[in-house]
């Protein structure tokens, strides 16, 4: 199992391999069997949204939304 703050690791590590920006503030959703990682959580627009599974850290599932 990873921790949330492995799967945000996890999360920066996705995005800097696609060349995505990274913006704060960030929210970690805690899911039954995955972290749900959202970047600039306070804005709509220019969002990263990652899904992680918890039991070994394999991406799920990763967008972004539109400026």
């Amino acid at each position: 199992m990873i921790t949330k703050s492995e799967a945000k690791e996890v999360a920066i590590n996705e995005c800097a391999k696609r060349g995505w920006k990274w913006s704060e503030p960030v929210l970690v959703k805690w899911r039954l069997f995955s972290f749900v990682i959202w970047t600039n959580a306070n804005r709509k627009g220019g969002n990263v949204c990652i899904r992680i599974r918890k039991k070994n850290g394999e991406i799920l599932q990763v967008s972004q939304t539109p400026k």
